[in-house]
């Protein structure tokens, strides 16, 4: 009884836990361990050893297949686990079930009732054709055998009434597996039946074009009359793979085409005089499918690229049907978007899509599609020995206390947005009693009792078994418990990883053997054949695991998941809530729980996680969506758009049609579609310098007002291909497998398809396959050889080059890593604010060093010479060798140079000094470089309060060791335009640095994690880090940037910009107030050569030559300096 007194309390659990708990071990078939459980005992007094991973025999309750250390080798694989040891899973939260409204239960008993946000008048049964609800199986139609009729939910008839009778633009934003995809694939069918138009189906990736494709293919193949002539149903995917021989044939036969903004963008509007124009004549429906891919930099892209097809749109079919714009509240051509995961959904439509403000949209938010409870858990890995064989414990063993009630823990449950998170965080790190001879689970597997003194003495040999080998162990347990599950991996070298891992435990028992055939891979740089096989294996649900990247993570239907893993937070919280969505879809499934299990590396942030698994459901910022439509970017569109037609300027296109057409004021003119006056006038301005655009007169039929309109110049060429809305580079290699029996080992070129595995762009290449290197490859493991040397010079994006990297088959027991170092350098400084004080410094021979708590005093002078920058920079990376690192033990064998080129391009950037001679020398070298690096994610994460941007269309320098100063740049190469903007947000009242000082003085998820300093997805981490969010430190950034800020509020602008903004507030208040006499302000008027300056300043900062010039190989002459001002087409010439 006192050694039962003396055990820990466990924690109350919450019933919501407990359900949770229930379903993980239903799912899973995993056993939670318990110290009191009579069986242990008695495998206790038997004093037989326990192998906590050997399958469990549900007969005889006990565990059997037990390892023997003498016959094991020191390489061996795991079995599949059947237990849970103590604390390794952390509850994080729920979302509840709900259950489904359809559309007759509403129209039956809620007509009458207060209106919903658009109230239906009329039932889908009334107006969908027969033979459309025969094809979708609606209540009407005809009852398909063994099937009953299904019934849509009320989102789905709101949405679908909108469309076809109101006509309307159509937003529905409601979670994952609510069928958003009939919202479109019904008007879309039954438009194309009834008025034959045609539509436009956009998605972000080919695999969810395809996944869509096959659904309409399969309702085609089930009623063959909708191919017929009193139909006329014909589809058809356009995108890269589409040879260019069938296109002109799709355009057009077909009536429905599945594509992507890229084609969109490089094949359809350039061509659309020759080829497409029967198609954007007929065109109805514009279907923009995952919305919430479309934001920031690649967002704006996506919005110019509509605004385009909107005015060849008009442009087209104004000469035959002027009249179907006359209504300010209708339009020929409407928008339908889905999306699961939006924050602002109507602010977010109307600047994707070009929707004129007197037109009206629909915007559906409220789901009343059936779901089951989705829990999340967080897993952390066993501790392995240095056999790699588990202890039996997840945490670090600590001495044994009595029995006290743990004060800290709070079993309160709170409900935020529909979510149940659970509070019972631990504020000290979790402990786990140490093994003892008492306990079986605590015995060593194979060298007996673990004693504390040989863990303290040895704890170097002893480390966490890997995120990816703990995923594909929990992925072969959910298989042979028949349980379809998807893990998710954030880069390509962890798919195969846990693949390879995967395919090994699933071989070593006859009963799963047989499963191997059932588990496959899925990510980018597979060839078409092999995507397409497995994109095959998907939809016909012939798969039950699978390995993949978030190329899965989009609405690609694979119906049945119960489970999904994450190998590592993924890099959002939206992305982690797309992910776990694939869990729980499907009729069947709606009717159980899903889980969603985030499985923990051994880094500060995961281990975070685990100890406070709430803040995985933690949001961060909230920051309202908007684009970056900068003049730099809308100039690559104006070159485009002048080339498809002339650009009016501030009149619609319209105004230069023919004679019969008069004006049409509800059409929007070019200044509103290409972001506004400004950013148009100023992108035109510069592009009319330079020779790009030239100016024509036109007579305008209304009135005879003569109207001057800009074409792109006759001398630049496709000019689509200097504008890359995805940066997708020119150049990338192909690994060729020289094993293949077409391949005959040669290395001269690829000389057959199928001996591709791989398809790497330049700027990861050197990262995975240099020479030397081991790869694996679905299960295989394959040793480049010999690698194609890049081209010389550098390559733009009129040119696309593929080379190649050639494999052979490994069995070398090593695997490789590559040794790399990113260098950032100032090639352009456009401004500058020196930060020092007006006062002198004194010069004492032995100056005594500066007090830790006065850090922030005055009499503390570290600026002498540093300063705040604006402008241009160069980031060069490049590996230089690589290390081989021992499959058994981790160790490192050897090291290799490498003499390879560089990875080098030129974008915008802001730096700041951070005083390393002045505070740093009050913290260690360490410290400090954390402290900076903490800083820098900070600086980004508060990024998109201040200017239109996501988190991924900024970086930051991950240096940590001896930083010297805080750089934040745009991601793409040649710039954006956003790092410029954030610069003037730098030097204002409560501007930039003070919003970073706040997020790291009070970030709600781990300010309670007591000596924890790492950060947490809700502050400072970054999904873009390339140290993995290590390296962090929020104590040292705080220091760092608290005194950042003193130094930046002694500066002049900064203290003009305060008074500035007194003043604006005074005026404020003088305007509302009663008093008869108020002081008239008077703005500043600068001159047009004033304005004409900043402009140029301005462009300059845009980059325009960097943008055409992406990859670099080796260090070219700026394009700027040697310009002069001279036309385009003289220097092409």
């Amino acid at each position: 009884m006192e050694g039962d007194k003396e055990e820990e309390e466990e924690p109350i659990l919450l019933k919501v836990e407990q359900q949770a708990r229930k379903a993980f071990q239903d799912v899973l078939g995993l056993k939670y361990s318990n110290k009191n459980n009579n069986k242990s005992r008695d495998s206790r007094s038997n004093n037989k050893k326990v192998d906590i991973y050997a399958p469990y025999s549900s007969s005889s309750g006990s565990y059997s297949a037990k390892l023997s250390t003498s016959s094991s080798p020191l390489f061996e694989t795991t079995p599949i686990p059947t237990i849970v040891l103590p604390r390794q899973l952390s509850y994080a939260g729920t979302h509840p079930a709900q259950t489904a409204e359809y559309e007759e239960e509403y129209y039956n008993a809620a007509i009458g009732n207060a209106p919903i946000t658009v109230t239906p008048t009329i039932s889908t049964k009334h107006f969908l054709l027969p033979i459309v609800k025969d094809a979708f199986g609606l209540e009407g139609g005809k009852k398909k055998k063994n099937s009953s009729h299904r019934l849509l939910y009320r989102h789905q008839a709101m949405a679908i009434k909108s469309a076809l009778v109101d006509d309307r633009h159509t937003l529905v934003c409601t979670g994952t597996g609510s069928g958003k995809s009939l919202c479109f694939l019904i008007p879309v069918i039954q438009r194309a039946i009834t008025t034959g138009q045609k539509s436009l189906l956009l998605f972000p990736t080919k695999a969810l074009a395809q996944d869509q494709f096959v659904k309409l293919q399969t309702i085609i193949e089930a009623f063959p009359e909708l191919t017929t002539t009193k139909y006329g149903i014909m589809a058809a995917t356009l995108d890269g793979d589409t040879p260019h021989s069938q296109r002109s044939l799709i355009a057009s036969t077909c009536n429905i085409i599945f594509t992507n903004p890229d084609t969109l963008h490089a094949s359809i509007l350039p061509n659309w005089k020759t080829i497409y124009k029967e198609l954007l004549q007929d065109l109805k429906y514009v279907v923009i499918d995952e919305a919430h891919m479309y934001e920031g930099v690649f967002g704006a892209h996506v919005a110019m690229i509509l605004a385009r097809l909107y005015r060849i749109h008009c442009a087209v079919v104004l000469p035959y049907n002027y009249t179907a714009f006359n209504s300010p509240s209708s339009s020929s051509l409407v928008f339908l978007a889905c999306s699961a995961t939006l924050a602002h959904p109507e602010h977010h439509f109307r600047l994707l899509c070009c929707i004129p403000s007197t037109q009206p949209v629909t915007v559906l938010t409220d789901d009343f599609s059936p779901r089951a409870a989705k829990h999340f858990f967080v897993w952390n890995p066993t501790l392995l020995d240095a056999n790699g064989k588990s202890l039996g414990y997840v945490s670090w063993p600590k001495k044994k206390k009595k029995k006290k009630k743990n004060k800290n823990i709070d079993t309160s449950k709170k409900k935020k947005g529909g979510i149940i998170i659970s509070e019972r965080t631990i504020k000290e790190s979790p402990i786990v009693e140490p093994p003892t001879k008492s306990s079986a689970i605590g015995k060593n597997q194979f060298d007996g009792p673990v004693e504390l003194s040989s863990i303290s003495k040895n704890n170097r040999n002893i480390r966490r078994r890997h995120s990816a080998d703990e995923t594909a162990l929990l992925l072969a347990a959910a298989m042979s418990q028949g349980v379809r599950c998807i893990a998710f991996c954030k880069t390509r070298c962890l798919v195969e990883w846990v693949y390879d891992k995967c395919i090994k435990v699933l071989k070593q028992s006859p009963d799963t053997a047989k499963l191997i055939s059932k588990v496959d891979s899925y990510r980018g740089g597979y060839s078409k054949m092999k995507r397409r096989e497995i994109e095959s294996k998907l939809f016909h649900n012939k798969l039950l695991g699978v390995v993949g990247t978030s190329a899965l993570e989009l609405g690609v239907d694979i119906g049945g998941v119960g489970l999904t893993l994450h190998c590592g937070f993924p890099s959002s919280h939206a992305s982690l809530m797309q992910q776990a969505g694939r869990a729980g879809r499907g009729a069947a499934a709606s009717h159980r729980p899903s889980l969603a299990i985030c499985v923990c590396f051994n880094s500060p942030v995961d281990q975070h996680l685990w100890r406070h698994p709430a803040s995985l459901l933690s949001r961060g910022l909230s920051a309202p969506l908007s684009m970056p439509i900068y003049p730099g970017l809308v100039q690559g569109h104006l070159i485009c758009a002048g080339n498809e037609f002339p650009l009016t300027g501030r009149f619609n296109v319209s105004a230069i049609q023919s004679v019969e057409v008069k004006s049409v004021g509800g059409l929007l003119s070019d200044e509103e579609l290409f972001g506004s006056k400004e950013v148009y006038l100023e992108a035109l301005e510069n592009l009319t310098s330079k020779d790009s655009l030239y100016k024509e007169n036109k007579i305008a039929v209304f009135g005879g007002k003569s109207i001057s309109v800009f074409k792109t110049h006759p001398s630049i060429k496709n000019p689509w291909t200097t504008v890359s809305i995805r940066s997708i580079e020119t150049v990338s290699y192909d690994i060729v497998d020289m094993s293949h029996p077409m391949q005959g080992n040669r290395m001269g070129g690829c000389h057959h398809e199928a001996a591709i595995m791989d398809n790497i762009p330049y700027s990861r290449v050197f990262y995975h396959a240099f020479p030397g290197a081991i790869i694996t490859h679905r299960g295989q493991r394959y040793k480049i050889v010999s690698m194609t040397r890049p081209p010389a010079f550098g390559v733009g994006y009129r040119s696309t080059v593929t080379l190649g990297a050639y494999a052979k088959p490994s069995t070398h027991r090593y695997y490789t890593r590559p040794l790399s170092n990113l260098k950032i350098t100032v090639v352009k400084q456009m401004e500058r604010v020196d930060l020092f004080d007006n006062r002198a410094t004194t010069n004492e021979p032995n100056p005594t060093p500066p007090d830790p708590f006065t850090v922030f005093a005055d009499e503390l002078d570290p600026s002498s010479g540093s300063f705040a920058g604006c402008g241009v920079i160069t980031v060069k990376r490049n590996v230089h060798g690589y290390k081989k690192m021992s499959l058994v033990t981790g160790d490192e064998l050897s090291r290799s140079e490498l003499s390879l080129p560089d990875m080098e391009y030129d974008t915008g950037a802001f730096w700041i000094d951070c005083d390393a001679s002045g505070i740093g020398r009050l913290m260690t070298p360490l410290g400090f470089g954390y402290g900076v690096h903490a800083l820098s994610h900070a600086l980004c994460n508060v990024a998109p309060l201040f200017v239109p941007c996501v988190l991924n269309d900024i970086q930051c320098d991950h240096s940590f060791i001896n930083p010297t100063r805080v750089v934040i740049f745009d991601s793409r190469a040649g710039g954006s335009g956003i790092t410029a903007q954030l610069w003037k947000c730098v030097f204002i009242p409560g501007g930039l640095l003070e919003a970073a000082i706040d997020l790291l003085d009070s970030c709600p998820s781990c300010s309670e994690d007591v000596g924890y300093t790492g950060g947490c997805p809700a502050c400072i981490q970054a999904g873009e880090c390339i140290k993995f969010n290590d390296f962090l430190c929020k104590s040292s950034a705080l220091i760092i940037a608290k005194h950042m800020l003193q130094r930046i509020q002694k500066t002049e602008i900064y203290k003009r910009n305060e008074t500035n903004q007194l003043n604006e507030s005074s005026v404020d208040d003088a305007s509302v107030s009663t008093m008869p006499t108020t002081k008239k302000v008077t703005e500043y008027v600068a001159s047009p050569r004033r304005d004409k300056r900043k402009r140029a300043m301005r462009s300059a900062m845009d980059n325009n030559s960097a943008r055409q010039r992406q990859l670099v190989i080796g260090r070219p002459s700026w394009p700027m300096d040697i310009s002069d001002g001279t036309p385009r087409h003289q220097q092409e010439g």
